[in-house]
């Protein structure tokens, strides 16, 4: 996300050297600069910050450097509303009327309940070429990010240095993001693809997949219910054995603040201003979960300490595959939420069907 907003400034610049010179007829370039922009749009959390995924370093991405780069977009594009609103802090233009974004080209999408800081949106990875050792990707494929209301769970790690190196390869690896491992090794292909999406009885179904190892499949299915909280089923397909893990690394927190409980696979926090989330893991096979180190990084050289956890599942060869639900509610008093999920079919390649009780209110969810 850094180096596409860098390169957006330099097709800019020839841009306005172009029209300078009188060439003004550059259709088809301004489209695709018009493109680019709108990755920015989408991917700009409600309170202007921005994704922390692969090299990104998100805290170089501030709220008056992203007003500036909406300023020059909504110059070079002056019809558009959204580049306005955005630029000039929601006083001016109008907010963008659409919710959700697919980019399935680069592997990036965006679930969101709306544009305001109070929102929730997530934006998920799932990249199309397998990274080289070096700069700019990780081994991340499948990986999400989770804003609401102006907090970050499940913020991507970060890259911590541009040195190769021990470092580099630590925040880079599988295990340190949200998603699935096998043994807690790199995942050796990145060719995600979007399966699904689509919106059934007011719930958002975005459908992605990934062939992580040889003889694994990840899938990953997100459910955004009522557009109010998320139900994540992955499923772990093909004749690979060994720990499937999956992988939460969850907000910087004191101990009171952010809880784990092995016992029942779930999270918590309990942050003083009511701004929190309740997460629980289900399966209809036996389930582990274990602590694991966490840190994240936001810029180079700076990191910082957090609480992470995976979930397992022992897979042997002759089972096809091993399937997860995770439920993850936003809510003020996460020790007051009840969750329970359940599968309500056995596992079918088209699609999965489960069902969830939130606070005794259940819902039957389908991606078929």
């Amino acid at each position: 996300f850094h180096y596409h907003i860098s390169s957006i400034e330099d097709f800019r610049m020839v841009n306005e050297i172009a029209v300078a010179n009188g060439k003004k007829d550059m259709v088809t370039y301004r489209d695709a600069l018009g493109k680019m922009c709108d990755v920015v749009l989408n991917m700009t959390y409600p309170d202007y910050s921005s994704v922390n995924m692969t090299d990104t370093r998100c805290a170089t991405w501030t709220r008056s450097v992203l007003t500036k780069n909406f300023a020059r977009y909504a110059a070079m594009f002056p019809d558009n509303q959204s580049y306005q609103w955005m630029a000039t802090g929601r006083a001016q233009g109008a907010k963008p009327s659409h919710l959700g974004a697919n980019f399935p080209d680069c592997g990036y999408y965006v679930l969101r309940s709306g544009w305001e800081v109070g929102d929730i949106m997530m934006v998920l990875q799932n990249t199309t070429q397998t990274p080289s050792q070096k700069w700019h990707r990780q081994w991340d494929n499948n990986t999400f990010e989770l804003y609401v209301g102006g907090r970050k769970f499940f913020q991507d790690s970060g890259c911590y240095t541009y040195t190769t190196g021990a470092n580099r390869s630590k925040y880079a690896a599988t295990s340190a993001h949200n998603t699935l491992t096998l043994d807690g090794k790199n995942v050796t292909s990145c060719k995600g693809a979007m399966v699904k999406s689509t919106v059934k009885n007011g719930t958002d179904v975005l459908v992605l997949s990934n062939p992580s190892y040889s003889g694994l499949t990840h899938t990953r299915t997100v459910f955004f219910v009522e557009r109010k909280f998320f139900v994540i089923v992955d499923e772990a397909v093909g004749s690979a054995a060994g720990n499937v893990q999956l992988h939460f690394h969850l907000p910087a927190g004191s101990d009171s603040e952010v809880v784990f409980d092995a016992a029942s696979c779930s999270s918590r926090t309990a942050f003083a201003d009511g701004n929190n989330i309740k997460v629980a893991t289900f399966s209809d096979s036996s389930l582990n979960a274990v602590s694991q180190e966490g840190f994240l990084s936001t810029n180079i050289d700076v990191t910082t300490p957090r609480k992470a956890y995976h979930v397992d599942i022992a897979k042997d060869a002759s089972t096809q595959c091993v399937r997860y639900i995770t439920v993850l509610v936003p809510c003020s008093d996460a020790s007051k939420v009840a969750l329970e999920a359940s599968f309500s079919a056995p596992y079918a390649q088209n699609g999965c069907q489960v069902e969830v009780s939130l606070d005794s209110k259940k819902y039957n969810l389908s991606s078929l």
